[in-house]
């Protein structure tokens, strides 16, 4: 009959103490480095906006009823040629022959 040799299934006393101290030390450095950053790296929030600024803001929204002019006049000005700075000569030109164009380009 053959003796069977077989590997000790516990884990060494001094491994699993050293896979726990790193655990414990990679924990205490995270939470000092949160620390750090709590006062230093974020950025705080400021308080709300005056009611006056809130006010200019709601008149930048457009209301249910206005959207579909507003849809049509977007849909209208992306699709003619137009001058963005005659000085300068750039142009605005219909947003469909500016994707051709640029995928042209990028080939």
């Amino acid at each position: 009959m053959t003796q069977d040799r077989f590997e000790n299934d516990a884990l060494p006393g001094w491994r699993l103490v050293g896979i726990s101290g790193m655990v414990v030390l990679i924990m205490v450095v995270a939470v000092a480095w949160s620390v750090h950053l709590d006062g230093h790296g974020v950025a705080q929030l400021g308080p709300a906006p005056a009611p006056s600024a809130r006010a200019a803001i709601e008149a930048d929204l457009i209301s249910a009823a206005d959207a579909p002019a507003v849809v049509r006049a977007q849909q209208a000005r992306l699709s003619q040629y137009a001058w963005v700075d005659r000085a300068h000569g750039i142009v605005a030109i219909p947003i469909d022959q500016a994707i051709e164009l640029y995928l042209l380009r990028s080939r």
